[in-house]
């Protein structure tokens, strides 16, 4: 099952950014006709986009007023079906350009898109507080020292038990997102949960590395997808 965070009416300096949701929808629909898809509107003050996204019969819209953005709509979608094999969590300014079905079928539990690292000395103090809380609050244990790998995004392919356990350990529990800096923060509490759950996103990834990468992102020059840059608060 995919599920999208969608902001459809986001600004940049006061300029309106319309969501690429549309074209998102369809690619996965051309490339994976045969697995759910789930939207989880966040708030979105124009939600015109629906009409156009209905046509699907396999695509769902959660009008939840999702206010914790990608990982608050990952979150809904689970607790509206928390039975699904597996869930990929993708955002809504991602192209797929090639299927990823091998991954989804796969015995292996967990994918990231992508990955990053980053080195550090004091988590608690090279870092925001908010992560660290978030993961001191649950039964996940936050580095103390070295690196920490994040998964790009975030963006993923997770099984059902993996998800599961992000639940039942308290992952969720303190679950506030209030800017997109908190946001961001996910990518490396989400790469610290896969990681310490057996699945560290440097080894099992389906584009690589990031910061190796980053120019193309947005250029075609990946293998499965495209992901443009809104800038969006």
């Amino acid at each position: 099952m995919f599920i999208i965070p969608c902001k459809y009416d986001g600004t940049l300096d006061g300029v309106l950014q319309r969501s690429p949701i549309r074209e998102c929808i369809q690619s996965i629909v051309e490339l994976h006709p045969n697995e759910k898809v789930v939207v989880v509107d966040s708030d979105s003050g124009d939600k015109s986009y629906f009409q156009d996204i209905q046509k699907y019969d396999n695509v769902t819209i959660l009008d939840c007023r999702n206010n914790n953005r990608v990982c608050g709509a990952f979150y809904e979608a689970y607790k509206n079906f928390p039975d699904k094999e597996t869930y990929i969590l993708v955002h809504d300014s991602l192209i797929f350009k090639k299927s990823i079905q091998s991954f989804i079928d796969s015995e292996i539990e967990c994918f990231s898109l992508m990955y990053f690292i980053e080195h550090f000395s004091n988590w608690s103090s090279q870092h925001d507080p908010y992560s660290w809380n978030i993961l001191d609050n649950s039964n996940y244990e936050r580095p103390m020292s070295g690196s920490v790998t994040g998964c790009f995004g975030p963006m993923f392919v997770a099984k059902n038990r993996i998800v599961g356990n992000m639940e039942k350990k308290g992952l969720f529990k303190n679950l506030t997102v209030s800017n997109k800096t908190e946001c961001a923060m996910w990518e490396k509490i989400f790469g610290e949960v896969l990681r310490q759950e057996g699945y560290c996103p440097t080894k099992y990834n389906i584009e690589g590395d990031f910061k190796s990468k980053v120019n193309q992102v947005g250029s075609n020059g990946l293998e499965y997808f495209v992901k443009l840059r809104l800038g969006r608060a």
